[in-house]
């Protein structure tokens, strides 16, 4: 089976009839094609990548297999995802992020970040720019409001993407939702407090 767009559509279509990966079909694609099957929190499908030996003359299946695997990753993690404008706007919300923001992704996507904060935010997206831009990443806290005015306490870790000729595309931000954590702590320093004031007492 030469390399080609027709035959990886076709390829596809056979695993959509069967369901499955056939023994045929793996042996068919095999001179030019990998295969991975994945499940996915439930979800389950197939990849079918070129080999690097193929990939030369075909780059496009190279990148439709990555950005395949990219999306399917973006789309299912356990972690609020966001792809950022180098000007703080968001271009692409995952649907995790939308539960930590209580809001569906289209409705974050192209709004600023800073849109919705929470008034107890401190730091601004301005202050993460430039050492994002120097290194490479950031690591900082934030506090985004929930459409009740409930406050989200997150950190965030954000990576610089650049083109291949090193000029700056976007970020793409991972939210880790600590509320619960700082939740605890507060309860656990409350404990404290009253066992001092108990002590204190007898």
């Amino acid at each position: 089976l030469p390399i080609g767009r027709s035959n990886l559509v076709w390829a596809l279509g056979e695993v959509r009839a069967a369901g499955t990966v056939t023994p045929a079909l793996r042996t068919a694609v095999a001179p030019h094609f990998g295969v991975r099957e994945f499940d996915v929190d439930g979800v389950q499908g197939v990849v079918l990548f070129a080999r690097p030996e193929s990939v030369r003359d075909h780059g496009y299946v190279a990148k439709y297999a990555t950005e395949l695997e990219f999306r399917l990753a973006f789309e299912h993690a356990g972690e609020g995802i966001a792809t950022v404008s180098l000007d703080g706007f968001f271009t692409r919300v995952n649907p995790r992020l939308g539960e930590l923001l209580g809001r569906p992704p289209n409705e974050l996507v192209g709004h600023h970040v800073q849109e919705f904060f929470h008034p107890t935010n401190t730091g601004r997206f301005e202050d993460t720019v430039t050492e994002a831009v120097m290194t490479g990443e950031a690591r900082f806290e934030r506090v985004y409001s929930r459409p009740d005015g409930a406050p989200v306490h997150v950190v965030v870790s954000s990576v610089l993407l650049r083109s291949k000729s090193g000029q700056p595309l976007h970020f793409i931000a991972h939210y880790n939702d600590t509320s619960a954590l700082r939740a605890v702590e507060a309860q656990t320093r409350q404990s404290q407090q009253l066992a001092v004031v108990g002590r204190l007492a007898s």
